[in-house]
């Protein structure tokens, strides 16, 4: 029988023997997903493998999950990228972290990568930093939806003001790249 590891939050994991609480990720605005990630990519996912790691509070379970770099809209541009999530399956032990992303070979993202070494997931905002592009077999439209498969009209609807998303069409995926692109060039004249 599998033995079954349930987190309440991923956090409580870190914190060793302390005691777990709840937490709430509070889901970021379209600005901040563009200027708080170091990397912006839209890629496939071509590999996913859980591991067993040893760390001084004992053995922990991660997923690396390896991406196919199709276009990189910020950060340094790179053919492949390999991400690790805390979670996953090794023999008969599984570790769930509750709302971690889960990607499957053959999907297709546009990905907001903040820290690639936060030990519990490297997207900024949890999973609110994975945006899933469908495409459309009828038309060839490819669109964006967000992590959890909801339409999206536009990106000010995304962070505390997306909450009743509209049941319409998604945005396309060509709108959405061109926001981010746009976002980032005035992010860094911003900085200059």
């Amino acid at each position: 029988m599998t033995r079954r590891i349930v987190l309440l939050t991923a956090f409580a994991l870190l914190l060793g023997n302390a005691t777990a609480f709840p937490t709430t990720v509070v889901p970021p605005t379209f600005e901040e997903l563009v200027d708080r990630a170091t990397t912006i990519f839209v890629g496939g996912t071509v590999s996913r493998r859980s591991q067993r790691l040893e760390n001084r509070d004992g053995p922990l379970i991660v997923t690396l999950v390896t991406f196919n770099v199709v276009e990189t809209l910020k950060g340094a541009p790179s053919l492949q990228a390999t991400l690790e999530f805390m979670g996953g399956t090794v023999d008969d032990v599984t570790l769930v972290v509750s709302g971690m992303p889960q990607f499957n070979v053959g999907d297709k993202d546009i990905v907001f990568v903040g820290n690639a070494t936060n030990a519990v997931s490297p997207l900024v905002g949890f999973a609110h930093g994975r945006f899933r592009i469908s495409k459309d077999d009828g038309t060839g439209r490819e669109s964006v939806r967000t992590y959890d498969g909801r339409n999206f009209m536009g990106t000010a609807s995304l962070g505390s003001a997306g909450r009743g998303f509209p049941r319409a069409d998604t945005l396309s995926l060509s709108a959405f790249k061109s926001e981010i692109m746009q976002r980032v060039r005035t992010a860094s004249r911003v900085a200059r």
